[in-house]
């Protein structure tokens, strides 16, 4: 990965394929204090050019530069053939596999098995990007109802190879996205509003949602006086 700041000294990793550098990716960026909680994921490096053609066999060389008695590092390196999913197609996959469960849990059952809301208010916009969002989303294990937009998340979590919530910092895998269904269908159908709103407020699922709009600020006059009069 990138260098690391060990003492005074800086670690460096580098990677050869048949001789040629490969650009690293990004470190792994957790919050202080939140260590232990972190879902980090291996780093993944892209060799495909470099690999891809008449040979059958390449030469990979992981080294390490910086300070004494850091020379020798465990790790290991796993080289797979692997068919590359943009965050966009996973954003994708995830909304439409999320919705095609809860309307089959809708036709089978009424609200079995699923959280019972009674009130809980919710701002339209993304706190990551201060944006109305389109297809909200948070973790399973998220204890907030707030929803973040869900190409945003997904996007932050892969540049970081880190898999949790940006607001809680529950765990928060692919697996682990809840998307809010019911307000992606408000937001769908009321885009032209979206500006007057300041929360949605979440409801029973036998009940509309109800929303919340922003009061009209006073406008403030001024006097305009004439010293020369």
């Amino acid at each position: 990965m990138l260098p690391l700041q060990m003492e005074s000294e800086q670690m460096v990793m580098s990677i050869t394929v048949n001789g040629t550098h490969v650009p690293l990716p990004n470190n792994w960026h957790v919050p202080a204090g939140k260590e232990a909680a972190a879902v980090k994921v291996a780093p993944v490096v892209d060799i495909t050019h470099l690999v891809l053609g008449e040979e059958t066999l390449f030469h990979l060389v992981r080294s390490y530069t910086g300070p004494r008695g850091h020379g020798a590092v465990v790790g290991h390196d796993c080289v797979r053939f692997a068919d590359e999913v943009s965050v966009a197609d996973l954003a994708t996959d995830l909304a439409g596999r999320y919705r095609k469960s809860v309307e089959r849990k809708r036709t089978q059952h009424s609200s079995g098995g699923m959280i019972n809301v009674t009130e809980g208010y919710v701002r339209i916009s993304c706190p990551l990007t201060s944006l109305p969002m389109q297809v909200p989303a948070r973790g399973v294990h998220c204890e907030h109802l707030q929803c973040m937009e869900l190409l945003t998340v997904l996007t932050a979590c892969a540049r970081t190879n880190v898999w949790n919530c940006p607001i809680c910092f529950a765990a928060m895998r692919p697996s682990e996205v809840w998307v809010n269904y019911r307000l992606q269908e408000w937001l769908c159908a009321h885009h032209a509003d979206v500006a007057r709103v300041e929360y949605v407020v979440e409801t029973p699922l036998d009940k509309p949602l109800k929303v919340l709009y922003l009061t009209k600020k006073e406008m403030r006059t001024e006097e305009v006086v004439d010293v020369d009069a």
